[in-house]
């Protein structure tokens, strides 16, 4: 697994993926010598930044969605340029891309099932072992209980306050 940071430090504009080349340069240079396929899942610029913005409320931020929106360069958030980047590097034939919503993948175990299936796994275990587990967001109400909280809260009560409004 491969992550690629998306915000910026002290306040610095939060360039997503702008730095997709360096990191697809350093990714090829790591794996020389292996046949590499890159699996790429991508949401829709709107749904991700949203998703962002809900994962720095997760994380203990109390900045509004107007400030966070504020601090991103959206000129650089194109899922075209990433995948070129790594297509760059990798060679367009060892790129697979996968749209990641709700729709493509509506129960908890399809996106990893289809993953799966793209590198050759058997995917009877993993279905049967993850049964009905998803990762639990946020309902807007709760993002924004969560964002005025976060300040006034440590970070153990900043825990539990996310896993009570998972719930």
């Amino acid at each position: 697994r491969f992550i690629m940071p998306c915000e910026g430090f002290s306040g610095a504009p939060m360039t997503g993926y702008a730095d997709a080349p360096a990191y697809a340069s350093r990714l090829r240079a790591l794996t020389q010598g292996f046949e590499v396929k890159i699996i790429v899942f991508l949401r829709r610029q709107d749904d991700f930044i949203e998703s962002w913005y809900t994962q720095r409320i997760h994380e203990g931020r109390s900045e509004t969605f107007a400030e966070f929106l504020q601090k991103i360069r959206t000129e650089e958030m194109s899922w075209l340029r990433l995948v070129q980047a790594y297509a760059h590097e990798f060679g367009s034939e060892n790129i697979i891309v996968r749209r990641y919503h709700k729709a493509f993948y509506p129960e908890p175990a399809d996106l990893l099932v289809d993953f799966c299936r793209i590198v050759g796994v058997d995917t009877h275990l993993i279905t049967q072992s993850l049964g009905r587990v998803r990762n639990q967001g946020f309902s807007r109400e709760a993002v924004e209980l969560a964002r005025a909280c976060n300040p006034h809260l440590d970070k153990d009560q900043q825990r539990h306050l996310r896993q009570l409004l998972q719930v």
